[in-house]
């Protein structure tokens, strides 16, 4: 009987002597998802997300100033960023997918962002020609194909050579 009271008198205080826990701290995203560092270590890319969009932003390693931020869209997810050089950074975009917080599918386009000027652009890919109308200077062309990045490999020069994966052919 004298456990089936103090039961009660726990159960009681426990009702009635509870800390208010802040939820958000559980349901929140992350402040920076990604983190990459420039090959020369001057830069850091983060990518930061909220409900709508997620958006890239370069720092400056030592002062952690941001440089330049910059998005792809609604609805699109970054998830890949590759360092060629201390000039490009390069994006690799997905597409969130509604209902779905946690699930990305890969466009299999290639984004690159310029630091000097802050542009991004998609150079690579099914919508790389989009806002080109009215000029005869070709920038990049639509391409019915996906790729990723696999090796960023230094020559040595200026120059980086950037590998991207054929898409296999169907027999004939």
């Amino acid at each position: 009987m004298l456990r089936l009271v103090l039961a009660v008198v726990v159960m009681w205080i426990a009702g009635h002597v509870h800390a208010a826990v802040d939820v958000s701290h559980f349901t929140r995203y992350a402040e920076f998802e990604t983190v990459t560092i420039s090959p020369d270590g001057t830069y850091l890319a983060v990518t930061q997300r909220n409900d709508e969009l997620e958006r890239i932003i370069v720092l400056d390693r030592k002062t952690l100033e941001p440089k330049l931020a910059t998005h792809f869209g609604d609805e699109v997810s970054i998830s890949n960023v590759i360092w060629p050089n201390e000039k490009y950074v390069l994006v690799q975009p997905a597409i969130r997918v509604p209902g779905l917080q946690d699930f990305e599918s890969p466009t299999g386009e290639i984004g690159a962002i310029d630091l000097e000027t802050g542009r991004n652009e998609l150079i690579f890919g099914y919508r790389a020609s989009r806002g080109q109308t009215g000029s005869r200077v070709r920038r990049a062309e639509n391409t019915q194909a996906g790729a990723l990045v696999l090796d960023i490999r230094s020559t040595g020069t200026s120059t980086t050579t950037f590998r991207v994966p054929r898409q296999p052919t169907a027999p004939r």
